[in-house]
């Protein structure tokens, strides 16, 4: 199991699961999938890569970083059987109530995709990504 940092794993939109980032150059993203796939190219389009340290769930007031909700996740894992949506109003009770039950699923989802491979999280800016 390996460090992994938030800033360095991306969801692509139209794609399934998430992808560590290796390199980049302004055409676009070098990406290894999380179940170990070949490397892929993604296009440089705005909204199309997003880096998971980058994602926050809006509160009623304010926002909190995905970090710390993996943190909180981590704490008191999800159970598998039960609608999310509750899940997340038991852990955050000023959760935005408008965030559909689909984001929150897929929040889950990331949660256990990176917990599979990560002995610690972290989310930090710069460390050492390739430009190519």
């Amino acid at each position: 199991m390996a460090k992994i940092n938030l800033q360095k794993v991306v969801n692509v939109k139209g794609k399934p699961g998430l992808f560590h980032l290796n390199a980049y150059n302004p055409k676009g993203y070098h990406l290894q999938p999380f179940e170990n796939g070949p490397v892929v190219f993604v296009s440089n389009e705005k909204g199309k890569v997003l880096a998971l340290g980058n994602v926050d769930l809006k509160l009623k007031e304010g926002s909190i970083n995905l970090m710390d909700v993996f943190i909180k996740m981590s704490e008191q894992p999800p159970k598998k059987d039960g609608p999310v949506s509750e899940y997340f109003f038991a852990l955050f009770p000023d959760l935005d109530r408008s965030i559909p039950e689909s984001q929150l699923q897929k929040v889950v989802s990331w949660f256990h995709l990176i917990n599979v491979q990560a002995s610690e999280i972290i989310n930090e800016e710069d460390d050492g990504l390739m430009i190519t």
